[in-house]
């Protein structure tokens, strides 16, 4: 199976501040919004999308530009909850105190980093 990648704009993408540390938190994915045009198609996401994924409790990772050695965030450590709503894939971050997590959360401050993505593998 090859990974697929897609890029949300978010209706939301901020800090907030939870005893003193920062979260991070937006959508990994917007429902029933048109993507970008790619390879001649666009696709929709429609709710209910990650309901499998979410109810198998599958242990997924919040990732710097999809590198795996540049981890923010991990489900089953439970530094990443991802929930379905009325928008889309809602993505709560706990970034680690290190020197990617200070930058990170730095860069959604300053308005550089305003996005999440998702990467899914098709069954």
């Amino acid at each position: 199976m090859m990974r697929e990648i897609r890029t949300a704009t978010c209706p939301e993408m901020r800090i907030e501040d939870v005893g003193g540390k920062p979260k991070l938190v937006g959508y990994a994915a917007v429902f029933n919004s048109l993507s970008e045009e790619m390879w001649g198609m666009r696709e929709r996401i429609l709710p209910g999308a990650f309901r499998r994924t979410l109810a198998e409790s599958a242990d997924v990772r919040a990732l710097v530009q999809h590198d795996p050695s540049m981890i923010l965030g991990r489900s089953k450590s439970k530094t990443l909850s991802l929930a379905e709503d009325n928008v889309g894939l809602r993505a709560e971050i706990a970034p680690p105190d290190t020197v990617l997590g200070r930058d990170t959360v730095e860069s959604v401050r300053r308005g550089d980093l305003d996005n999440m993505s998702f990467a899914f593998y098709a069954r």
